[in-house]
């Protein structure tokens, strides 16, 4: 998790922006808030200590919440954000930022 930390440090860092405004933006933002929320809601059944797989409706609800959580979110939207970096990073643009990424990726 510190990788991630002194990523975000160093970006912000690098490019003059305020950390504690890009951070707030999950809260200020409306379409960042909306997708925030999202996301914490394909997790709520997975870190409910009374959920279980029993039962044709829980194992939808959790197959519903791992596809849209791992696969969806992390897997394409999340992961396509760093291809774009490391793109960058192989054409000699941005090699900083694109080391830290690897760096996230092998944490």
């Amino acid at each position: 998790m510190a990788i991630h930390t002194d990523t975000f440090t160093y970006c912000c860092d690098s490019l003059g922006l305020d950390p504690d405004v890009i951070y707030s933006m999950y809260e200020t933002i409306p379409s960042i808030k909306q997708k925030d929320d999202f996301v914490v809601r394909l997790t709520q059944n997975v870190f409910n200590k009374n959920f279980q797989t029993q039962g044709m409706e829980n194992i939808r609800q959790f197959v519903h919440d791992l596809i849209g959580y791992y696969v969806i979110m992390e897997g394409i939207f999340f992961f396509a954000g760093f291809a774009m970096i490391l793109a960058m990073k192989r054409q000699k643009k941005m090699v900083g930022i694109g080391e830290q990424f690897e760096y996230i990726m092998r944490d």
